[in-house]
């Protein structure tokens, strides 16, 4: 019993920090497309170095059948 109790405080805590990480992630993604917006196509160097649009994926859950986005290049 006490070991099962341990294993949900854990897990919770566990979730509110991924919870926390996702809003701010969120947050600095929200930041970055008022910084750089996507209707500007001189943008578009700066929202493909960090991913802008990226995160989280748009059709998250509705398409299946899409292909996962591919990494970055590595640096030259």
């Amino acid at each position: 019993m006490q070991e099962a109790a341990k294993h949900t405080g854990a897990t919770g805590a566990r979730d509110r920090t991924g919870n926390t990480f996702y809003n701010a992630v969120l947050t600095i993604q929200n930041a970055a497309n008022l910084q750089w917006p996507e209707r500007n196509p001189a943008n578009a160097a700066v929202r493909a170095e960090f991913l802008l649009g990226s995160f989280p994926p748009r059709s998250a859950g509705s398409d299946k059948k899409s292909e996962p986005p591919k990494p970055p290049a590595p640096p030259a």
